[in-house]
């Protein structure tokens, strides 16, 4: 039997980046809603929200933030 898949929204550019660093693919894109989405595994649910939430206490996310703030600060 197969697995069945859900699809996730991310709206997050560096979360999504960080979910593809860690396996996960993108399967699309909402422009309206700037959204990415994934298709994933209904088993690997869990395993997705809690990279979503390791994400924002990692190194990755300290960096992403200063990007933007440096990006906002300097902004023409």
């Amino acid at each position: 039997m197969e697995e069945k898949k859900i699809q996730m929204k991310v709206g997050d550019m560096g979360s999504c980046a960080y979910l593809m660093m860690h396996g996960f693919k993108v399967s699309g894109f909402l422009p309206r809603e700037k959204a990415y989405l994934f298709d994933i595994l209904e088993t690997d649910e869990e395993d997705f929200e809690d990279k979503q939430n390791n994400y924002l206490n990692s190194e990755f996310h300290r960096f992403d933030s200063c990007l933007m703030s440096l990006k906002k600060r300097w902004k023409a």
